[in-house]
């Protein structure tokens, strides 16, 4: 914008790019590896106008009683195949969500 508070003309053809930053709604303060079946589905549902995600992906979560530490398991072949049977698609938006949660990885050391 200029001084005057008008944006700067760039010309009709002209684009620029924005960054957006946004996080993932969580269903609670649990680590996802805790998450109930019903935590599950919270989450996908609070993020599904997101990264577009229909309800019956959902009801497919939900028949095959996914919990929070199957869902950071869950692979593309998992979601296309077997009793999943999702689309190529929607399956890469899922796993787009699940890979937004940025999980880090505890690991327990021995004590001597």
């Amino acid at each position: 914008m200029s001084a005057s508070g008008s944006a700067a003309s760039e010309g009709p053809n002209t684009m620029k790019a924005v960054d957006t930053v946004h996080t993932v709604k969580k269903p609670n303060n649990k680590h996802p590896h805790r998450w109930r079946r019903a935590d599950v589905l919270e989450f996908l549902a609070a993020n599904q106008d997101r990264y577009d995600i229909d309800n019956r992906h959902i009801n497919i979560i939900e028949k095959n009683e996914v919990t929070g530490r199957r869902l950071l398991q869950l692979t593309l072949q998992d979601l296309r195949g077997g009793s999943y049977g999702i689309t190529d698609g929607a399956a890469h938006e899922i796993l787009a969500l699940v890979n937004s949660l940025e999980i880090t990885e505890c690991k327990f050391v021995p004590t001597t």
